[in-house]
This record gives C-alpha cells, structure tokens and sequence, in this order.
C-alpha cells in the first residue's frame, strides 16, 4: 500500500496567521484573551489554545477578558462596535480572504444593492458577511434557493469562501439567467479551489482516499463530497485514532490518498500519514521490517548523526592540515549525540499528543533516550580529560554555554523593553547556537592540537561546517514550521518567514559550495578540499527528490539529509 499525501493538505494561509496571531499573543502575556467563536473549525486547536488558556465565547455578554481575538471566519460589523462599546481591545484575525469578501458587500451596499452570498446558512463566516448588508442580504446555498429570492433591482453576488467552485458556477448561471445586471464576484480563496482540484485528481488515481479534519468545517465536509463523486472509497476522520483500517484493507487497497481541510492541524495529518505506513509496513517480509525498525531507531535517536559529526571532524581535520584523531572524532560523536538528545528533551511541548514523526519516537521511548544523552554528555568530558587540558575547556565552555542559553539572564523588568529573558526565548537563536556547536567539536577542538595550523584553512573550514550544519537546521525547521507554530516554537522559518528563510538557507548552500572551490583556487585549502563543494549539491538535491517521491515528511528524508555528513568523511578517507 502506497500512501500519497496531497501538497494542499492542511492549514491555509488564513487559518495560519490566525493561530499564528493567537499564539503570539500568548507570548507577549500582556493581558487577558478570548476569542469570540472558535478561531478555526477544529477541535484540536481549540484545545490546544485552551491549555494556554484562550478560550471561546459564544455572546459578548460573555466577554471577561481585556482583549477579543476576532477569529478566522470573521465577524458583523455590529459585533465589533457591541465589543469595542464594552471598552474592550480586539485583535482582528479575520482572514484576509474574508475581509476582502466583507468589503465588497460594504460597498456595494452603500450604493443601494441588495448582495447574494452563495454559502452554507448559519456558517459563522455566512453570518458576518450578513451583517455587511444591512439586512439587505440573501444567502443561496443551492439553485432551488435562487427561486426562491424577491425581485430585486440591484445585485451584487459573492461566495463563501470555502465554496465549491462547481457549485458557485452553477448557481450564478441561475442567478443571472434572472438577473442579467448581477454583480458577480468570486471570492473563493484559491487556496480552497487548488485544494479541491488536487483533491480531484489525487481521488482519480487512488484506491481509497482519506479526508481529515473535524465534522464542523464546511470546507472538510466539501472534500469528503468531492471525493465521494469521483466513485473512489472515502472516509472522514479526525485523528488517527478513528482510522479503522485492518492487514486485510491494506492488501486490498495499493494505493491510499490523504487530504485535509484547510483547518487541519499538522500533526494531525502527519499522525495519520503515519499509522496509514505502519499499517503498509505490516504487509512487508519480517526482515524488511527489522532493518526498518534498527534504521529508524538509528536515525530519530540522532546515532547517524552523529556518526555523520564524527565523520565530519575526521575530514575537517585533513582540511586544516593537521593528522585526524579517532579521539577527536569520539568527542564529537558523544557530544552532538548528547546536544540534539537533551535539546530535544527540553523542548517537547507538554501535551504529548501534539508530537510527530522523530518527537513521537522521543516520547514512546523517553527515558532511555535522556539516560544515552545524559551518558554520552560523560563520555564526552571523559575523553576530553584524556586527551588535553584544552580539550577539557573547550567542553566546559561548551557547557556553561549551554546553561546560560537556557537560564533567564535578563531581569523581568526588562520584558517592557525586550520580549526575551534568555537567549533560547529569541526567534532561531537554537539553530544559530547548534551550529556554532558543530564548529566547536568538528572544527576547534582538534585545531587544539595542532603544532601549526593556517589560519585562513581553520577560518575557511569553520565557515564551511557553520554553513552546512545552519542550512540543514533551517531546511528542516521549514519542513517542520506548521508544527512549530502550532506549538508556539520560534524557528528561524517561524520567525522570517518560509520565502526569507529558504533564501537564507540557499545562500548558505551557496557559501558552501564556492569555499571549498576558492579555498583549494587560493591554497587556503588542500587541493582535495574541491570535492567538499558535492556536500551542498548532495543537499539541494535530497530536497527536490523528497518532494518530488513523496518522502519529504519521513524519516527517510532524515537519514538522506544526516548522510552529508557521512558522505564528507568518506571523502576524506578517499583522499
């Protein structure tokens, strides 16, 4: 059994900047919040805001908090005007989608037509929309509804956002064969027509097609009504939990397709996506699924990684011109070990159910992977004591380092100024510090060692594995960034935005690809140190192979990405 995730599957940009803003908001802890309504149609995210205490209000009357986020679907202007008498602040969440559909029947009310909503009756989004018109609006959920309308003189038609592109067609062709002067506006958000048109296709040549998202959101609902009309197997689920699928159905279906609606948190999907593999995996030979299983461990537990910090040190040592050391290569295999192991630790978010994929596995297995980070941390200063008294300072640098990262060193009157009490709180500082950690371990710590050493080689490799290790980190945290908004984590993707980060992450490609050409050009390098510059050709194209094979959100995307390091030290061992 094959599984083919849908690219449109999950949160749109909408859904995003709402949660986005709510999250945020919760950062700052400036004052009390509530939303009015649910933010999104998803049960998930409303629990989750409600452990960081945000909760839903169905009336104004029910407003006690200081401060109303106006969720996604957005609000009448009544109710705007009711909240801000009450002198309460808002926060306006509204999709911009929406906003610009409320816009045109602001207007064209104003000029005296009456507006036409082609959209679901009592849809929180239909509702506010209604109050833009000033009691001069209709809404037409099917071309009977059309019928049904007084005659008017003045028209002015709009969509639901989350509307069905066929079914809008549709009922305008009906409104327009009465009204000839209508007014029409598609306001449709694009996203929700790619996902609908994927969903299509991606129905067409499945199976079986699983749609997830809660039962409330209209434009999940859609999907699963898509879907259903292309003849293929459907089924609606909302969590992992309810997928009842047995060995049986995964022999009988090779190929299983997976969307959601734009509501859709992404750990979510990702623990569907999941369970819908184990369940593959469960059909393939005994031995295929032992090597799967030693292979993963390896991967999720940060080993090959680590194996790949070891292999890099080996080679960084033979581009600065000094005789590798197994000890030096050791240092650094316990140390990255126990720095991702332990970071990883400390930043799982509370509520366990929100993890995925390598954090899943973090969870089910805890405490031994704390006790080998722990004990790699110990084998780590043990042969640094062996090997040199500079050694041994280097890793006590590294570890009080650690320590302040972690604690509150700037005082809590200070947060009317800056928002940080400590560097892990500022946006990607976790990407920037593992990087400068890698340069630590892989590239000075044998540089300790050296008799002479050429500086430009140390600066120039120091760049180098900075570049790569700060790259990969970015690449994967824009991987993982619609999970790291959910859960409030500040990445680098989070904070810059996808666009800006993935330019900032080929820049460093760039970078690291032309130092080792001009290091080797100039002499600043051994001569070998060219074929350094395969590394970030490995990487950018790992990245296009993922997405374009459809492995870009498994593990197998971890190994292949982990596997540059490695590559760079059998480049090394050929030389």
């Amino acid at each position: 059994m094959t599984v083919k995730l849908a690219k449109t599957a999950g949160f749109c940009y909408g859904v995003k900047r709402a949660l986005s803003t709510a999250i945020e908001a919760t950062h700052k802890k400036e004052c009390s919040l509530q939303t009015f309504g649910p933010l999104i149609h998803n049960k998930q995210v409303i629990d989750l805001l409600r452990s960081k205490n945000i909760e839903p209000v169905k009336k104004i009357g029910d407003i006690t908090s200081e401060k109303v986020l106006i969720r996604a679907h957005g609000v009448s202007p009544e109710v705007i005007d009711d909240i801000k008498k009450m002198g309460i602040d808002i926060l306006d969440a509204t999709c911009p989608h929406v906003s610009k559909a409320q816009h045109i029947i602001d207007e064209y009310t104003r000029q005296g037509f009456n507006s036409i909503i082609i959209g679901d009756k009592g849809h929180a989004e239909v509702v506010g929309l209604l109050g833009y018109a000033q009691g001069k609006g209709y809404v037409v959920e099917n071309e009977e509804d059309v019928d049904l309308l007084p005659d008017m003189e003045k028209i002015c038609v709009i969509a639901q956002t989350t509307q069905s592109e066929e079914k809008f067609d549709i009922i305008t062709e009906k409104i327009k064969q009465r009204w000839q002067n209508a007014i029409v506006y598609n306001t449709i958000c694009k996203a929700t027509s790619q996902r609908q048109k994927e969903l299509t296709n991606l129905a067409k040549s499945v199976d079986l097609m699983v749609v997830v998202g809660d039962c409330k959101s209209a434009n999940t609902n859609r999907l699963v009504e898509l879907s259903k009309e292309t003849g293929t197997p459907t089924i609606h689920i909302e969590t992992a939990e309810e997928l009842d699928l047995t060995l049986q159905d995964a022999l009988k279906f090779k190929t299983v397709g997976v969307t959601a609606g734009a509501s859709t948190p992404y750990w979510v999907i990702r623990n569907v996506v999941e369970e819908l593999e184990e369940l593959q995996r469960k059909t393939n030979p005994f031995l295929f699924k032992v090597m799967y299983k030693i292979v993963r461990a390896f991967t999720y537990s940060h080993i090959f990684l680590a194996i790949g910090a070891a292999s890099l040190t080996f080679v960084s040592s033979k581009l600065i011109n000094i005789q590798p050391l197994l000890s030096n290569s050791l240092i650094s295999f316990f140390y990255i070990l126990s720095m991702h192991l332990l970071n990883k630790y400390l930043s799982l978010p509370q509520d366990r159910s929100l993890t995925y994929g390598p954090l899943k596995f973090f969870t089910r297995h805890e405490k031994t992977l704390f006790l080998l980070g722990a004990v790699s941390i110990l084998g780590a200063f043990f042969i640094a004591l062996r090997l040199s008294i500079y050694a041994l300072a280097l890793m006590l640098l590294s570890l009080i380092a650690g320590i302040v990262y972690s604690v509150a060193i700037f005082p809590k009157q200070w947060t009317k100024f800056i928002r940080y009490r400590s560097l892990k709180e500022i946006p990607g500082s976790k990407d920037v510090f593992t990087a400068i950690g890698w340069v630590i371990v892989v590239v000075l710590l044998p540089f300790f060692d050296a008799t002479k050493v050429n500086t430009f080689s140390l600066i120039t490799t120091a760049m180098i594995v900075f570049s790569l290790v700060l790259s990969k980190s970015i690449l994967y945290d824009l991987r993982e960034i619609e999970g790291d908004i959910t859960i409030g984590r500040e990445t680098l993707p989070v904070f810059m935005g996808s666009k800006n980060a993935l330019t900032m992450s080929n820049l460093l490609l760039y970078l690291a690809f032309f130092l080792p050409v001009l290091g080797s050009w100039f002499n600043l390098l051994p001569p070998f140190g060219i074929l350094f510059s395969i590394i970030p050709i490995y990487a950018v194209m790992i990245e296009s192979l993922s997405k374009k094979f459809n492995f870009y959100h498994s593990w197998s995307y971890d190994i292949c990405s982990d596997s540059q390091f490695v590559i760079a030290g059998l480049i090394g061992l050929l030389i």
